[in-house]
C-alpha cells in the first residue's frame, strides 16, 4: 500500500477514535460499492477483516 495512503488511514482512525481495521473496512466497502462487486465477495472481505482485526492493527503500526 502506498505509504501516504497508509499514513492517512492511520491518522483518520486515530482522529475518529476508531480502529485501523474499521477504517480500512469502510474504505474497502465504499470502493466495492463504487465498482459494483458482488455482495458475497463484500461479505467475505468483511469477515476476513473482522477475523484478522488484531493482525491488521499490528501491521498498521
Amino acid at each position: 500500500m502506498d505509504e501516504h495512503v497508509l499514513s492517512e488511514l492511520k491518522r483518520l482512525a486515530q482522529d475518529e477514535g476508531r480502529t485501523f481495521a474499521s477504517v480500512l473496512t469502510a474504505a474497502a466497502q465504499a470502493y466495492l460499492e463504487r465498482v459494483g462487486l458482488r455482495p458475497a465477495v463484500r461479505d467475505a472481505i468483511e469477515e476476513v477483516t473482522r477475523d484478522h482485526e488484531v493482525l491488521l492493527a499490528r501491521l498498521a503500526k
